[in-house]
């Protein structure tokens, strides 16, 4: 029932038992052959008895659809992908629901010692302010009003602080805060990473994103050209790749540091 839950059976080695995904569910390449039964917030129940699922996986923010497929007598597991902390359960509790407890404690152990490994070598440096663009509008005038960022206490500021940085938004207690021209201003980032679903759709190159960015030209990241743009999927679905997303933050903001060359590719 969610993208980042259709990435972790397939990475458990269930593929040829999943009967149905979301429509965002596009990673890796088998699940798009997948029968379809809408999407996240909006699944279609009747595509979900069609496919006779012994069991539903599904995020725990998606509590209406539980509630409504437990009255029609279909069971569920609920898991949280909020933190790195609840995916690393998360790999576990699927795992031994489906009879991959070994596969699945192998996986997380993999993603602890990357993430350790992270965290031990950022621990000593300076952090700088960080900043992360979640959501803009990149495909029209490219203007920077309302650009939503990651607030504190959110997943994306785990990442930051992870990666040996601090989150330069520093107030609030909305995880995604949206902020005008004037706002970033303020906030006056050292490192700006700017999360692209996909190019294609927005019809923009990596360049011509950066460009956009050199509107508020008075920010430190911008006038040091420390403006990123991370593109994979996997930086907007927080699940057990978002080691991948961790790995490229801790090059973006310590590029100093001699990171492993040789990038140890997606938990499998």
């Amino acid at each position: 029932m969610a993208p980042s839950l259709t990435e972790l059976l397939f990475a458990l080695g269930l593929g040829d038992r999943v009967v149905g995904v979301t429509r965002y569910c596009d990673y890796p390449e088998e699940a798009r052959a997948k029968q379809s039964i809408g999407g996240f917030v909006d699944p279609n129940y009747e595509a979900v008895i069609s496919v006779k699922p012994d069991l539903v996986v599904m995020l725990s923010s998606q509590r209406e659809s539980q509630r409504h497929l437990e009255g029609l007598g279909i069971k569920t597991l609920a898991v949280e992908h909020a933190t790195v902390a609840d995916i690393l359960a998360s790999i576990r509790v699927v795992g031994e629901a489906c009879g991959k407890a070994k596969e699945a404690g192998k996986i997380a152990a993999d993603i602890e010692k990357r993430t350790a490994r992270i965290r031990e070598k950022a621990r000593a440096l300076r952090r700088p302010r960080v900043l992360i663009c979640i959501w803009r509008d990149r495909s029209g005038s490219g203007k920077l009003d309302d650009a939503f960022i990651a607030g504190r206490k959110s997943f994306y500021d785990e990442m930051i602080v992870c990666a040996g940085g601090v989150n330069a938004f520093e107030t609030g207690a909305t995880q995604s805060p949206s902020l005008s021209r004037e706002g970033l201003m303020r906030v006056n980032p050292e490192i700006i990473v700017d999360l692209v679903d996909n190019f294609e759709k927005i019809g923009k190159s990596r360049e011509e994103i950066i460009r956009q960015w050199e509107e508020i030209g008075r920010v430190d990241a911008v006038r040091n050209k420390r403006v990123c743009v991370i593109k994979e999927a996997y930086a907007l679905r927080p699940g057990l790749r978002f080691i991948l997303l961790l790995e490229d933050l801790a090059r973006i903001i310590h590029p100093e540091v001699p990171w492993d060359e040789k990038r140890e590719g997606a938990p499998k």
